[in-house]
């Protein structure tokens, strides 16, 4: 089965929201075989081989339980290296997509949510790291070129709501999570849901992230705010490295 039109066109939308470096095509497309991932729908193009390995993948329904077109869709750049240490899937329609030339260790997965829908970009490294999309249609997206710690959990909703006693609105919707590229997180990071993080900014170890961060800033604590502007940073970790980019 091929990937539907509208779906690619979700996918190059979020790619362009998040500064990731890709335009798919469903015509260089082609059915990845993962034995790992039974039930999901991987796919990749032929550029060069992908890496994938699962330890435990769960279903709500069991995949026969589900129509073609409502199990989840993996894509797999060339040249991606993914360990999923969990994969939770509860409603159809799941999307994910991991960038070329990414390293990905120990990743979880739960999405609660239908039209769950995780991208992460080229380049980009994580270590332990938690994705919870929760609530239907919801997104995180992570541009390309970004760094990860351990320890690090992201999610979409707080999975269960407040509302206001006399207007009855909820006080706590969820939202998307949007990293623009070169983001630095440190370990033991919470980005919470609504956040966007501007482009070679810094977040510092422990901190908890509710509200978004400019570009080229450095924040800390909880919750994160600013603490420095007009910041930039190097992958390299030798202690003399140059910034990476002009």
């Amino acid at each position: 089965m091929t990937v539907s039109t509208a779906l690619l066109k979700q996918l190059n939308a979020l790619f362009a929201r998040s500064d990731i470096d890709c335009r798919l095509a469903s015509s260089a497309l082609r059915p990845l075989k993962v034995p790992d991932l039974k039930g999901i729908r991987c796919y990749t193009w032929d550029d060069g081989p992908a890496r994938v390995m699962a330890q435990t993948v769960k279903f709500s329904k069991t995949p026969e339980q589900w129509s073609a077109d409502q199990c989840p869709v993996f894509i797999f750049a060339p040249g991606c290296t993914v360990g999923f240490s969990k994969i939770v899937i509860r409603r159809p329609h799941c999307v994910c997509y991991f960038g070329a030339g990414a390293l990905l260790r120990e990743l979880t997965i739960r999405m609660i949510g239908q039209r769950s829908t995780l991208v992460i970009g080229r380049d980009v490294q994580t270590g332990e790291t938690t994705f919870v999309l929760e609530e239907n249609g919801t997104t995180i997206a992570i541009g390309d070129d970004c760094l990860f710690s351990h320890g690090i959990r992201l999610r979409t909703s707080d999975m269960h709501g407040i509302y206001d006693l006399d207007s009855g609105e909820r006080l706590n919707p969820p939202g998307d999570i949007v990293l623009a590229r070169r983001v630095w997180v440190g370990q033991d990071v919470h980005i919470l849901k609504g956040v966007t993080i501007g482009q070679s900014s810094v977040i510092g170890a422990s901190a908890m992230v509710t509200q978004s961060i400019p570009e080229h800033t450095l924040s800390v604590g909880v919750p994160a705010k600013v603490v420095r502007s007009r910041i930039t940073w190097s992958k390299q970790i030798v202690p003399d490295a140059s910034p990476d980019e002009e």
